[in-house]
């Protein structure tokens, strides 16, 4: 049986135009829009554009995508009720919600640029990838919880843990579509990317923790919470008694915490200059904690592409 879509006309109207863009005015779609034009009545007007639309969208298979990732999905998927298809005007903004209601009602929201439902051979892993973190997130092994818990060194250390969270659950889902065929082996390229710049601090054994995740079979949701939180320690690379300090502040941010760069003597010429051109006064010897140390990492690599970056918040 098909799953029951609900598209936003806003989001169906962008991607035909998308998808037929270029098109010679003759083509019967521009033909049948030319014709509309001569409505008088404004909401029938509107009605005809709606209609054009969603009977070339229907033409062109731009539901086709979403359609067989769900399918994919299989029973993990089933007990979704109602799914909605919107625009995103962001690659931000695009992304998949699942909100529950009272009972067992489970309505998903998939948000997608209109560029990329135009475009089969993106949409397709788009809508594979997000879907998968909604059956993770309806399977009741994976035991689910939608609000991490708040670190006691407060919302800058809760964003970092979410960062790194957000990372390893995103490895373990491509990691199995790229196992499965669904996914092609080039996105280990950028999971392992994304992974070095949050994980740093594990060191020479970076690669192999992240083969652990995007070869292995998915954690729980509480080995990804430990994992984001004290990734040596859950890793197996330090005791926790050895991995936790005496909260003082960083001398950069100014916020308390107890997790400092190990390698604050042996950071990088050019993530040490990006530090003292923000804080003239800082010495290798004073410390920093490694969210500070992250965030300077990626601002020195974009300074070496030339890409324009802002300061870090302090």
């Amino acid at each position: 049986m098909k799953p029951d879509l609900e598209f936003d006309p806003r989001l169906v109207e962008e991607a035909v135009s998308l998808a037929l863009k270029g098109l010679a005015r003759k083509h019967p779609f521009h033909r049948e829009r030319e014709k509309v034009y001569a409505v008088v009545d404004p909401e029938e007007r509107d009605r005809a554009f709606r209609d054009i639309h969603s009977r070339w969208f229907q033409k062109l298979g731009l539901a086709n995508s979403v359609r067989r990732a769900i399918q994919e999905g299989g029973d993990a998927l089933s007990s979704v009720s109602r799914w909605l298809i919107a625009g995103a005007i962001s690659v931000r903004q695009s992304g998949s919600e699942l909100f529950v209601a009272e009972g067992t009602r489970r309505s998903v929201v998939v948000r997608i640029l209109p560029a990329t439902l135009a475009d089969g051979a993106q949409a397709l892993p788009f809508f594979r990838r997000e879907l998968l973190y909604i059956a993770d997130m309806l399977d009741s092994a994976f035991e689910y919880q939608p609000r991490l818990p708040s670190s006691p060194l407060g919302p800058p250390e809760d964003r970092r843990v979410q960062d790194r969270y957000s990372v390893l659950w995103r490895c373990s889902v491509e990691g199995r579509l790229v196992r499965n065929g669904a996914l092609p082996m080039e996105c280990r390229t950028r999971c392992l990317a994304q992974f070095r710049i949050l994980f740093s601090s594990l060191g020479n054994r970076t690669k192999e923790c992240f083969d652990r995740i995007f070869r292995g079979p998915r954690p729980l949701h509480s080995v990804f919470v430990a994992l984001a939180t004290e990734p040596e320690v859950a890793f197996g690379l330090q005791r926790r008694s050895a991995s936790r300090r005496r909260a003082s502040r960083c001398p950069l941010c100014g916020f308390p915490t107890t997790d400092f760069e190990p390698g604050a003597r042996d950071l990088p010429f050019l993530v040490s200059r990006a530090i003292r051109l923000d804080f003239p006064g800082w010495k290798a010897e004073m410390g920093l904690c490694r969210q500070c140390a992250d965030v300077y990492r990626v601002l020195s690599s974009r300074m070496t592409r030339g890409v324009p970056c802002a300061p870090p918040p302090v």
